[in-house]
């Protein structure tokens, strides 16, 4: 890197060209720093033989690169305070903090709270309906409104909706993969609220990739590629503007 910054550098008592060669405004990566790592230490090693794999890991190491188990010297980054107390409050809950998006019981609250303002022809969807869009939505990140249309069989042009069917709708992003078949597929409907709500536990509060990749195989009984895969999976990390709590309350009245 220092190399690359010198050539681009202008030669001296010559002025910096429209500011093209302006070091001083170029940013570097971590990535940028572990591939200049790889290659010194691959043309190195031809001519040191204590430079081992095990060395070069302990030395230069990224977990988050492929071939390597735990970060080396040169990378190691300390993980991230907590920032659970700058979480803010509840809206009706004053004492209780937000709910995660990803939550499961949040994803339920937004999909019916969702689902009671669609209208057509002036009217409410019936009981049967809103529980084929439920059916239908669950299952979905962001389907169009058309889509829904077709899954309560309202494609005529006689019934007038309050949604454009090009409309994009939040459905589910924690639920919609979990029950994927790269994942649990249909199995995730038949757990229990606990287990669900412990399976989301692991995802969102495990610290390591590897810890859930670990996890998964020994306790979901997954195999390599779902495991490797699952550890992968990033749940949305903002919060809501309501608590645990208050969202338990209200969710019966909108079903």
């Amino acid at each position: 890197m220092g190399s690359y910054f010198y050539a681009i550098a202008p030669k001296e008592n010559q002025p910096f060209v429209d500011g093209l060669e302006r070091i001083r405004n170029r940013y570097t990566t971590r990535q940028m720093y572990g591939d200049e790592f790889e290659k010194i230490w691959e043309h190195q090693k031809n001519y040191h033989l204590n430079l081992t794999p095990i060395l070069k890991e302990k030395i230069g190491g990224r977990k988050n690169d492929e071939g390597y188990k735990e970060d080396g010297i040169l990378f190691h980054q300390r993980p991230l305070r907590s920032q659970k107390h700058l979480v803010g409050n509840c809206t009706f809950e004053k004492n209780k903090t937000k709910c995660q998006l990803s939550a499961i019981p949040f994803e339920l609250f937004r999909l019916h709270q969702w689902i009671n303002t669609v209208e057509y022809n002036g009217r409410k969807l019936h009981a049967d309906e809103r529980k084929l869009v439920f059916d239908f939505l669950i299952e979905k990140e962001k389907p169009s409104f058309r889509d829904i249309r077709k899954a309560i069989n309202k494609l005529d042009t006689i019934y007038k909706f309050n949604f454009k069917d090009e409309d994009r709708i939040v459905g589910t992003h924690t639920i919609s993969n979990l029950c994927s078949k790269k994942f649990f597929g249909k199995k995730w409907f038949g757990f229990t609220e606990k287990e669900q709500e412990d399976i989301w536990h692991v995802l969102y509060f495990f610290d390591s990739k590897d810890k859930v990749k670990e996890y998964a195989i020994t306790h979901w009984g997954f195999d390599e590629v779902q495991a490797e895969a699952i550890s992968k999976f990033n749940l949305k990390d903002k919060y809501a503007s309501l608590s645990r709590k208050a969202i338990h309350n209200i969710l019966p009245f909108l079903e």
